[in-house]
């Protein structure tokens, strides 16, 4: 826990820290230089200020953001329904695309515990995450397995992408760690805090230049 918060505390001075720090130089730049500087210099000045004080409001949103997620009602979801939920969503997701999507299911009837509308965040940014993996690949592939195993189901989103590297992995799902330029880091801590909340829980393996597997299970009745 204690080193989860330091990795926190670290990311949030680094991501704040650098654009406070460009803020200061582009208005001392602009205060130093105010009588030299024609009217559309200060005005892109101004608007260089106004682009990094944005940047700030996008890293608040997304601590807000994970607040914001949350679980507060459970009850039985249909296996079956709830896997060809998935099964639609990521057949539109690469609709479009070069992706080839490959799907199976070993599922027997049943229910799972949880709540749908957390069921789809998670599922929606797992699926996010694989698409943007394997985007720049020659031959992208997203792998999708469902199986149902004593009193768990559990979902497999496997892609053949860039992969994650071995010294970032312990951290992916720490909140505002992303290695995505542009992206908040939220998505995967948003995940593992909802399923925790629904009693499940969530694997993540990975190797660069080659692919990564991740695995999250629920419990079925």
């Amino acid at each position: 826990m204690l080193a989860n918060l330091e990795v926190i505390l670290s990311t949030v001075r680094h991501q704040l820290g650098n654009s406070v720090n460009a803020i200061k130089v582009t208005l001392d730049v602009l205060n130093q230089n105010f009588d030299v500087f024609n009217d559309g210099k200060k005005k892109d000045y101004l608007e260089r200020g106004s682009q990094l004080l944005a940047r700030q409001q996008l890293l608040i949103e997304a601590m807000k953001s994970y607040s914001r997620f949350d679980v507060r009602e459970q009850g039985d979801i249909d296996v079956v329904a709830f896997w060809e939920r998935i099964r639609v969503r990521a057949l539109t997701r690469v609709e479009g695309t070069d992706i080839i999507l490959e799907e199976r299911a070993n599922l027997t009837h049943g229910t799972l515990q949880g709540n749908l509308m957390a069921l789809d965040t998670i599922t929606a940014n797992l699926l996010d995450n694989a698409v943007d993996a394997v985007e720049q690949e020659e031959e992208p592939r997203i792998e999708l397995e469902a199986v149902t195993s004593g009193e768990r189901f559990i979902l497999t989103i496997r892609d053949n992408g860039r992969g994650i590297a071995a010294s970032d992995l312990p951290r992916i799902r720490i909140p505002l760690f992303s290695t995505k330029p542009g992206k908040a880091g939220m998505g995967l801590s948003i995940a593992h805090k909802l399923l925790a909340k629904m009693g499940g829980g969530m694997t993540i393996e990975s190797t660069q230049a080659q692919g990564t597997c991740v695995r999250i299970s629920l419990r079925t009745t």
